[in-house]
């Protein structure tokens, strides 16, 4: 199958090329890397070059924290919808989209609206389409997961609010593995929550990867939203997860039914901590 793999360069997106390369498809990529800015290509004419001949697309193409030029509008709502509109235009048999666990065009976040938006545009095309919202994206390579770590390594653990937020993390390989499943398997057009195979709250995940580490139990305090909120804003400029958006996120939660994820790998779904377990792993 020749496809259009985007954010190809991005933690999601280079596990999924190598699943793609694995099952022997050819794969164009499109990343700033390979001589594209996602953000700029808003128009169907932008892509009509890049799908043309294609048999299907995958967008993995995402932000954490929005630039005056790289706005959550640009990259995840124009320039998706514009690659949808490209596709129906060429017949693209397929088009997958990975998009995020409450993404919708009502969500209480940009992030979160900017995603939901473009997966609804998806949904009213003549197209055969998947949209794979995940969870947190457990393994080497991602920053969330080495934020995580870096902080359940502290002798005192800062946590935000009382610390119950309900989060399901889920390995970056079934990840990838869905997304390529997403290719071929029947039926299409529908959307699949990505999660891995248990619920954990906030502090039982930081002490789960705490453990792993063969660290003493944790000690953790537990801050305020307000002073975690005033946190983020002082400090959204030195990591990009530190984010009010992030944290509205965080206290509304990241989890879903679990069933229709399992379908579509084929199999349960790994244990998170696997994707950390002989190295001081990274995530999404």
């Amino acid at each position: 199958m020749k496809l259009l793999l985007t954010g190809g360069d991005g933690f999601i997106g280079r596990h999924v090329h190598a699943q793609l390369q694995a099952a022997g498809h050819e794969t164009r990529l499109l990343s700033r890397r390979h001589g594209c800015d996602f953000a700029s290509m808003t128009q169907p004419r932008h892509w009509l070059p890049w799908v043309k001949g294609l048999d299907a697309v995958i967008n993995c193409a995402g932000i954490f924290a929005a630039t005056r030029h790289h706005t959550f509008d640009r990259v995840h709502t124009d320039a998706p919808v514009a690659l949808f509109q490209a596709c129906a235009e060429a017949g693209i048999a397929r088009v997958v989209q990975v998009s995020a666990l409450g993404a919708d065009v009502h969500a209480h976040t940009p992030f979160l609206r900017s995603k939901g938006r473009s997966d609804a545009f998806l949904q009213m095309l003549p197209l055969k389409w998947m949209v794979l919202r995940p969870s947190l994206v457990v393994g080497k390579g991602g920053i969330s997961s080495h934020l995580m770590q870096q902080l359940a390594r502290l002798p005192l653990i800062p946590i935000p609010g009382d610390g119950k937020q309900v989060i399901q993390p889920v390995h970056i390989e079934d990840v990838a593995l869905a997304l390529l499943h997403a290719l071929e398997q029947e039926p299409a057009c529908r959307v699949v929550a990505a999660v891995g195979p248990r619920r954990y709250t906030l502090l039982d995940w930081v002490a789960a990867l705490r453990q792993q580490q063969d660290l003493a139990v944790a000690r953790f305090c537990r801050l305020p939203l307000s002073l975690a909120r005033l946190i983020c804003l002082i400090g959204q400029g030195l990591h990009p997860l530190l984010q009010t958006d992030a944290l509205d996120m965080l206290q509304t939660g990241s989890y879903g039914e679990l069933q229709p994820f399992v379908e579509l790998l084929g199999r349960m779904p790994q244990s998170p901590l696997h994707a950390l377990a002989s190295s001081a792993g990274e995530s999404r």
